[in-house]
């Protein structure tokens, strides 16, 4: 017979998560927990079942979510990492569409928790408070010079003040 079975396989999106673990390029551990949605065209359907068993995401869009996570984080340290989130999502995302091409539609990337090791980060959370600091301090700097720059305003007020009184008594003897 031509037809052995029939398999029921969706054709809505469809969520699922996963975890990778990348390196920065300043070499420091990060795991990213991820979701990714996708849909498997109609017209595809056949030909996932064929070369990929009718997984299409243990076969296909995990691998090649790991792999695109890892050349974005390759390219830029941890804290910049953390700090561009959506600036990785948006590089990996265009980078897993290419590898994925139209056998799948990739939907949407989520970067549901980026997993940073415990000394690093401290060492940011270190850095930020040194950086507010230091913003502290500038503006305690920028605020005493003001200050000074209001003594010194006070200060020739009054020197012309005393000026124009003494030249007013020396023109005028009798007041």
């Amino acid at each position: 017979p031509f037809i052995q079975r029939i398999l029921d396989f969706p054709i809505m999106q469809l969520k699922a998560d996963g975890k990778a673990p990348t390196f920065s390029s300043d070499l420091q551990n990060i795991s990213f927990s991820f979701s990714v949605m996708y849909r498997v065209p109609a017209s595809q359907v056949v030909k996932l079942f064929q070369q990929y068993r009718g997984e299409p995401y243990s076969t296909l869009i995990e691998p090649r979510v790991q792999e695109t996570l890892k050349q974005v984080t390759a390219t830029a340290r941890a804290e910049d990492l953390v700090k561009n989130r959506e600036r990785v999502k948006d590089e990996a995302l265009v980078k897993l569409r290419q590898a994925v091409g139209d056998v799948l539609q990739i939907v949407d990337l989520s970067l549901t928790n980026i997993d940073l090791s415990d000394q690093l980060e401290q060492a940011i959370e270190q850095k930020v408070v040194r950086e507010q600091e230091a913003l502290a301090k500038s503006f305690e700097l920028e605020k005493e010079r003001k200050q000074g720059e209001i003594t010194v305003v006070r200060a020739e007020a009054e020197a012309k003040s005393v000026s124009i009184k003494g030249e007013a008594i020396k023109h005028s003897p009798e007041v």
